[in-house]
């Protein structure tokens, strides 16, 4: 399913890089061309590159210090090509990668593997030409970077999306950073969430009008809703099998015990079989 924003090209970047936007819509185009270069980097370590290589026209590279006789080069303009984002200078494009690249190593060795945010280039784009407000933009990246690549859905708070579109991943890092920002309340997540929903770019299901669940990929809220129903149900199911579980486990112990005594003692039904 394509979200009304989206062409089907999204950039993977590590939460953090929200850090290096600060506030600045501006930083999302340097965060799309970190985005190529990661992207080219992993290319470059794929077997099939040489097959691409011979059937890819590189005409549509505009950087003039582009090097079709370079390796890193043809990789990075493979890369361009399939996120849709034009490299108007390869050395450019390197030293913004490098640049923020020290960012997240900082980040990994300090607090270890962060969470990913997988974002639309076309509402990338959109957020920085001004189509779409910075803070919605991140506002959805923090719940992507919650749901990530495998979840279609999942329980979360106002607090922990505030703390996640600053670019921190926990509330302890967010203390122990210590930014200038100021943490949005839990009204202004929350009406700027009910735009996101308003722009078909999320999904939401509220339980028991206090635990809120999100979608980015399932299409229907409806269908939402059948699915956290479900997972609820299961869940109670699971509870009461294992408490039935236990108490047969009981009466087992009961049972084996009139056989050895005579008597029963009832009063352990309730209690651990062991003792």
């Amino acid at each position: 399913m394509k979200n009304k924003g989206m062409d089907g090209k999204f950039l993977d970047f590590p939460l953090c890089c929200l850090v290096y936007i600060n506030g600045n819509k501006n930083k999302l185009e340097e965060i799309a061309l970190f985005c190529v270069i990661e992207k080219a980097l992993k290319l470059d370590q794929n077997y099939k590159i040489k097959k691409r290589i011979k059937e890819t026209d590189f005409n549509f590279m505009i950087a003039k210090d582009f090097d079709v006789k370079q390796k890193l080069h043809i990789s990075i303009a493979l890369a361009s090509k399939d996120l849709g984002i034009k490299i108007k200078s390869i050395e450019k494009a390197t030293h913004t990668w490098l640049k923020i690249k020290e960012l997240v190593e900082k980040f990994k060795n300090k607090y270890g593997i962060d969470a990913y945010c997988s974002m639309g280039r076309q509402i990338t784009f959109e957020t920085i030409a001004g189509k779409l407000p910075l803070r919605l933009y991140l506002v959805l990246a923090a719940i992507h970077s919650i749901l990530g690549k495998s979840k279609a859905h999942v329980r979360i708070t106002y607090e922990r999306i505030a703390i996640r579109m600053t670019g921190y991943k926990s509330k302890d890092i967010l203390k122990k950073e210590k930014p200038r920002m100021k943490i949005l309340s839990d009204r202004q997540v929350g009406l700027t969430v009910a735009k996101l929903r308003e722009k078909n770019l999320i999904r939401i299901f509220v339980y028991n009008q206090r635990e809120r669940f999100y979608s980015t990929r399932i299409k229907y809220e409806d269908t939402l809703r059948e699915l956290v129903a479900k997972s609820k149900l299961q869940k109670a199911e699971r509870k009461y099998c294992v408490e039935d579980r236990e108490m047969s486990q009981r009466i087992k112990s009961q049972i084996r015990r009139i056989k050895l005594t005579g008597k029963p003692n009832t009063m352990y039904l309730n209690t651990d079989p062991n003792m």
